[in-house]
């Protein structure tokens, strides 16, 4: 008889994973969207020397658990400067998970200022969307119920109503309002709804297949070293399709080839991030490792380089940027033997009788 186990500790590291990894960033917007302007605070089971706290969503973001002192809010995290969207959403996702942090009491709106931010930021991610598209959306935020619960528990979310009806946050208030109201009001035709899934579902596959087509792009476009051209690219095919194949690699590839000097540890955060959402399934060929070596080079790291280099080229001999970068350490490795060597060895070497 065996009674298999895993522990917390262990647990977290999978958690971490499959969070950093698996869960879109789309999902953990409309899933938080109502607790975007609650105080979030330490729990009683939080610790400073917690081992969750060790992992790398929660060290990517400088600071965090001294701003969790601070009264802070989601909505008031992702405005900090140098913060990335994704690392707050699943990091923050993370910490909820493990219980060390909850969200407390909502916090007023302090200045029409504030509230526009908000605002403006749910108009955004509505304004695009049909009907069926924003049911889903509160629905996932408020956590279902009848469509009269839906919205009034969605518009607690933007305040009261502004008094000056001449303000650009009485204007935005309004029209999120409107959009929330005429997609409540279609939920309740199925018909309609049901026009709307289909046009949402069609409306999917094709941006699937554009981006599947962009993808070719990208790919040609590294082979031969045009990074800036696949960044741009890789920015339309992040909007098609976020959960696209390999999209997170090709990311980090492209951010590594167009490195600039002075802000290679900005950019070497950036693809750090890159490579935690890269999915278990996607680290088994050749570009992960790849990717990887670029990594460690920009760091400066040439011996680990070398390694998945080789590494690369032995899952894909045929795989030629791989090949590339190992010859190119090998010909900066003969260099420096040259400039290493005996100045007696090297005039020896100019004056040896054949």
């Amino acid at each position: 008889m065996s009674n298999p186990s895993i522990d917390a500790d262990t647990l977290s590291y999978y958690l971490h994973d499959w969070i950093a990894s698996k869960i879109s960033v789309s999902w953990l917007k409309s899933l938080y969207v109502m607790w975007a302007g609650n105080v979030i605070v330490k729990s009683p089971t939080f610790r400073d020397d917690h081992p969750a706290l060790t992992m790398s969503l929660v060290k990517s973001l400088d600071g965090l658990t001294v701003k969790l002192n601070n009264q802070v809010t989601l909505t008031q995290l992702l405005e900090i400067k140098g913060y990335s969207e994704v690392a707050v959403y699943k990091a923050i996702h993370f910490l909820l998970t493990k219980g060390l942090v909850v969200f407390a009491q909502r916090a007023a709106f302090t200045n029409p200022a504030e509230q526009l931010k908000v605002i403006r930021k749910i108009h955004a991610e509505l304004e695009h969307k049909n009907s069926y598209e924003i049911v889903a959306y509160m629905e996932t935020g408020t956590g279902g119920g009848s469509a009269e619960s839906i919205l009034a528990d969605f518009m607690t979310l933007l305040g009261e109503e502004p008094s000056d009806r001449a303000s650009e946050v009485y204007s935005y208030w309004h029209k999120v309002r409107a959009l929330a109201e005429e997609a409540i009001s279609a939920s309740k035709d199925s018909n309609k709804i049901d026009q709307f899934r289909q046009a949402s579902q069609r409306s999917e596959a094709e941006a699937k297949l554009k981006a599947t087509s962009l993808m070719e792009e990208v790919k040609k476009a590294l082979q031969y070293t045009q990074f800036a051209k696949a960044l741009e690219i890789l920015a339309e095919v992040a909007t098609l399709n976020p959960q696209m194949h390999q999209l997170h690699l090709y990311s980090a590839w492209a951010k590594l080839g167009s490195v600039d000097v002075a802000k290679k540890q900005f950019v070497l955060k950036e693809v750090e991030l890159e490579l935690l959402q890269v999915p278990p399934d996607e680290r088994y060929d050749t570009l992960f490792p790849f990717v990887i070596g670029l990594f460690n080079k920009i760091k400066g790291d040439m011996v680990a380089a070398r390694k998945s280099f080789e590494k690369s080229v032995a899952l894909d001999p045929s795989f030629i940027p791989a090949r590339r970068e190992l010859s190119i350490l090998s010909s900066q490795n003969k260099k420096q033997d040259v400039f290493n060597m005996d100045l007696k060895q090297a005039i020896s070497g100019f004056f040896k009788k054949r």
